[in-house]
């Protein structure tokens, strides 16, 4: 019966302790709908439970990782959006850390090509 009782309580924690790992994100820029010209900073903050592995932007399949802040838990990057076409797209930021755990955020921005 102890044994019984141990076993279940070492199954609940370590379930309990699966279901724990988080990512949180906090894109800081672009703000929501903001207007951009031929290239686009971005600017985040990750908090997680693990380690973070990679950051990605993705706009229109085009991939680009973004960089860690060194001694922050920010992470950013310019992206060339020359061979972009005019007009409403989305900015879709993918977070992993070490253990595979993934999250992601979308941000709707507005492209205008030679804005000055």
């Amino acid at each position: 019966m102890i044994r019984t009782c141990l076993l279940v309580f070492l199954i609940v924690c370590i379930t309990s302790n699966a279901y724990s790992q988080e990512i949180n994100l906090n894109i800081y820029n672009p703000s929501p709908e903001q207007i951009v010209g031929e290239s686009m900073y971005v600017q985040l903050a990750i908090n997680a439970t693990y380690e973070i592995s990679i950051v990605e932007a993705v706009i229109d399949g085009n991939v680009t990782q973004l960089n860690p802040v060194e001694g922050s838990n920010t992470f950013d990057g310019t992206i060339s959006l020359s061979s972009i076409p005019q007009g409403i797209h989305i900015l879709q930021i993918n977070v992993t850390d070490v253990l595979d755990n993934t999250t992601s955020e979308n941000r709707t921005f507005f492209l205008i090509q030679n804005l000055r």
